[in-house]
């Protein structure tokens, strides 16, 4: 499990004032609506003696736009990401799946062409890099990649994985003891990446340079990750 999200008063005012509910303003701080509550119940604004929760209630959905997908309400992509539809009223993951849906991302990564799917779901994963660490101003910074044509997706994970660094002329080795991936062609081929499995567990794989590794696992099953890495080491 990873360590828990801490948020200021301060944080959760700036999401208040830029969303029309408390769900929304959970969306825009990027955590479960259950966190976002807990913290905001515990700040009192001065001028009602209200809790930020209490204050930022809107159970009627004053003002907030209704769109139904199946009756054909879904505002378009465009009018989303250059903010002329309030983007908080929807989740990441549901711009990603109509980007993708809707043709305007290949499900593919945009860096290395990697498209595989993981065999544990088959499902496709897309990270997302942030320029900097404001996680706000993604959908601001995916209209303008858009708009340019350098396409990117847009679901950011980065707080549920662990990236692990391995280095050393055996890495490969080592790995190829629990892993059914074949490392011949992606070892000669810098910037390369693929999913798969070590030791059971679901992994990304990372060739940053010759004989450098970095390996991405969700934070629940690093710490086992990192136990067997240290075991196997032993016997390369």
């Amino acid at each position: 499990m990873g360590l828990p999200k801490h948020f200021t008063k301060q944080q959760i005012l700036k999401a208040q004032q830029n969303t029309l509910s408390n769900r929304a303003a959970a969306r825009y701080l990027n955590c479960s609506y259950n966190t976002y509550k807990m913290y905001a119940k515990q700040y009192i604004d001065e001028s009602t003696g209200e809790t930020l929760f209490q204050k930022h209630l809107n159970p009627s959905g004053k003002n907030i736009p209704k769109f139904l997908p199946n009756k054909g309400k879904n505002p378009p992509l465009e009018d989303i990401l250059n903010g002329k539809t309030p983007r908080h009223s929807f989740s990441a993951e549901k711009i990603k799946n109509r980007l993708l849906n809707e043709c305007v991302l290949k499900s593919e990564c945009y860096k290395c062409g990697f498209h595989e799917r993981r065999p544990s779901d088959m499902r496709q994963p897309f990270l997302l890099n942030f320029k900097d660490n404001n996680k706000n101003i993604v959908f601001d910074l995916l209209y303008n990649e858009i708009s340019k044509l350098n396409h990117g997706s847009i679901t950011n994970v980065s707080d549920q994985w662990i990236c692990i660094n391995l280095k050393g002329k055996n890495i490969y080795d080592m790995l190829s003891t629990a892993c059914p991936f074949d490392f011949t062609k992606f070892k000669v081929n810098k910037n390369s990446t693929t999913q798969t499995l070590v030791n059971h567990i679901d992994v990304i794989i990372h060739h940053k340079e010759e004989n450098d590794l970095n390996l991405f696992v969700r934070r629940s099953f690093s710490e086992h990750l990192w136990l067997w890495l240290n075991d196997s080491a032993k016997f390369i």
